[in-house]
């Protein structure tokens, strides 16, 4: 029963983020009730649309326009709202989200774990939460995104030493900016997410790949259909010492498990924190 409700709770966010709505904070509160109610079921934390106990898997959506060329600016920042929602959040995108597999049975391995702790009087259903940082223990691998325009550039590729390459999916069309990287201590040429008002040009700078996880199809005559997902970050401007999410790999790309552990197998385990 409790995958049943975890796979109706994603059709529930593909529902609501599809939804035109006259600020982006409604969504809070448009799915409040929902919200807990499903937790009264599923009986773990809730945290701005996500679920403690299924966290890394939950952070698998993605943008679902057919094109992630299409995917728009967000809108500007609120002056008066209060809230922070945090961009490991599907809430914090100003358009519709997905998840690659919904029905289909199989199962999520993730590569990474929780390394923060929460209880239910954390959940906050009309609001995110109070501290937007959240931990993972998992390997990072540092790449080269080239961002560019639809007109220049249909494909948005960026390479990884041990020769990995993908296509990002982004949440929103991305603006160069400079950074302090958590990673190594210096300031580096990244991105931010692109707002209404920002000019969108080529660049090209530093991001950060996190392995999440992987879903297997539970049918053998399914395979080869496995998803890699690949969370795609860059050094946060706002919060120092933490990560923003700015899109996932393409995960319908298909590529060899050996290549994984080569790339992410010799990078050691530590601490990421988003926001």
């Amino acid at each position: 029963m409790t995958r049943r409700l975890r796979t109706t709770w994603r059709y529930l966010v593909v529902d609501y983020s599809s939804r035109s709505l006259t600020h982006r904070d409604d969504v809070l509160a448009a799915i409040s009730s929902l919200a807990a109610r499903m937790h009264s079921f599923l009986c773990t934390p809730y945290l701005a649309g996500l679920w403690y106990f299924t966290f890394i898997h939950d952070l698998c959506w993605r943008p679902s326009v057919p094109q992630h060329d299409n995917a728009p600016l967000l809108p500007p920042m609120s002056a008066t709202s209060s809230h922070y929602i945090p961009t490991w959040s599907w809430m914090s995108l100003a358009h519709a989200v997905s998840y690659s597999v919904l029905d289909t049975p199989g199962r999520f391995i993730p590569h990474c774990v929780l390394s923060f702790h929460v209880t239910d009087t954390d959940s906050q259903f009309l609001q995110p939460p109070s501290n937007p940082r959240i931990t993972l223990r998992g390997r990072l691998v540092e790449a080269t995104l080239t961002f560019g325009t639809v007109t220049s550039a249909h494909l948005h590729s960026y390479n990884s030493t041990g020769g990995y390459s993908n296509v990002l999916l982004y949440n929103a069309p991305l603006v160069p900016t400079e950074a302090i990287s958590p990673a190594s201590g210096e300031k580096v040429q990244t991105a931010r997410r692109g707002r209404e008002g920002d000019v969108v040009d080529f660049f090209r700078g530093v991001v950060y790949l996190l392995d999440l996880g992987r879903w297997e199809p539970s049918q053998k005559r399914l395979t080869g259909l496995e998803k890699h997902y690949i969370l795609v970050l860059v050094p946060s401007v706002d919060y120092p010492g933490a990560y923003e999410r700015v899109g996932m790999a393409d995960e319908s790309l298909l590529y060899l498990e050996s290549v994984r552990r080569r790339v992410w197998g010799a990078v050691p385990v530590g601490d990421i924190v988003l926001v």
